[in-house]
């Protein structure tokens, strides 16, 4: 199991891979969302592997990628992360 630093490090790990496509703009996004803008990442609790986080990443990113036009990357980050 992981601690909450590896967590956190997985996490940002995840937000800074390349994919050459829009989903590097939303991850970066994310990145600063969470990074510079100090929001809680208490959520992370919820994943005890890097797998978890890695696939709950992707799954944001494709969530904010259909849905960013209706309701805006930070309140879809809101409602998975809060």
């Amino acid at each position: 199991m992981l601690n909450f630093q590896q967590k956190q490090e997985s996490f940002f790990n995840c937000l800074n891979e390349k994919n050459n496509s829009y989903s590097d703009d939303i991850r970066k996004e994310i990145l600063f969302y969470f990074d510079f803008l100090e929001n809680d990442l208490g959520f992370l609790n919820r994943f005890s592997s890097e797998i978890e986080i890695k696939n709950f990443t992707n799954m944001l990113v494709s969530k904010i990628i259909m849905n960013e036009y209706q309701d805006g990357v930070h309140n879809i980050i809101e409602n998975y992360c809060c």
